[in-house]
């Protein structure tokens, strides 16, 4: 939020034409060897903390999706890696901004701990 109490806008790495977003110098802001930069769209959009939104987009028709992590200024850190699955790129951005679970191991256990004896 800004000091006046609204929430910041994040700007999409996407534009409206489907296009990737470009700098000033008019390029696109990320060049990527299996996404290319036009006929894209954002599949999934999550507005993180401090003013950082993570988007999953691609081309659908190819089935090649990215994520990028992104704040005013453009993207932060992002992928180029051609995902075939949209959420698997989101689970992939939510771990590169949250963190791997930090446990050693890489498995997630959300279940609740029972006491002694009981059985999961």
């Amino acid at each position: 939020m800004n000091a006046g109490g609204a929430a910041m806008t994040v700007p999409s790495i996407v534009q409206p034409n489907g296009e990737m977003t470009r700098s000033r110098a008019g390029v696109p802001l990320l060049r990527l060897k299996y996404t290319p930069d036009t006929h894209l769209k954002v599949y999934h959009r999550i507005e993180l903390d401090d003013g950082v939104a993570l988007e999953v987009y691609g081309d659908g028709s190819n089935a090649s999706y990215e994520w990028a992590l992104l704040d005013r200024e453009g993207p932060t850190k992002y992928s180029d890696s051609g995902y075939g699955i949209t959420f698997v790129a989101l689970r992939d951005g939510l771990i590169e901004y949250w963190g791997a679970a930090e446990h050693g191991t890489n498995a997630i256990d959300n279940r609740q701990r029972r006491s002694r004896g009981a059985r999961l």
